[in-house]
């Protein structure tokens, strides 16, 4: 779960899928997928011929990184609490069905209650 969370593979999603769907994004605001990506700004070439140039080409690359990571990252988290809060439910209901199997048993010639 986790390496497909920070690995962003395409069947991923699927996985990593909780139901909830938002809109697509507006044609101006796409956000670039991966570093060969056009649409990120160390891909086109009106930045290169300067010093200054570079070191923002190279600023918007480690900050894509970094955001990918921390996305990754949060993904994972709320897996873990999802699985955690799934947990909790199925012991809340077994509890509750041990105590409506207990309310109803009557005993019968000496019987144990049942486990």
């Amino acid at each position: 779960m986790q390496r497909a969370a920070v690995e962003r593979q395409p069947l991923a999603g699927q996985s990593l899928r909780t139901g909830t769907t938002r809109k697509s994004a507006a044609a101006g605001g796409r956000k670039p997928k991966s570093p060969a990506d056009g649409r990120l700004r160390a891909n086109k070439s009106d930045n290169r011929q300067t010093t200054a140039g570079a070191r923002k080409e190279r600023a918007d690359m480690d900050s894509w990184a970094a955001g990918r990571a921390t996305k990754a990252f949060v993904t994972i988290d709320a897996y873990k609490k999802r699985l955690a809060k799934a947990a909790q439910r199925a012991v809340a209901a077994a509890a509750q069905l041990a105590a409506q199997v207990a309310a109803r048993w009557q005993p019968r010639m000496g019987q144990p209650p049942p486990l």
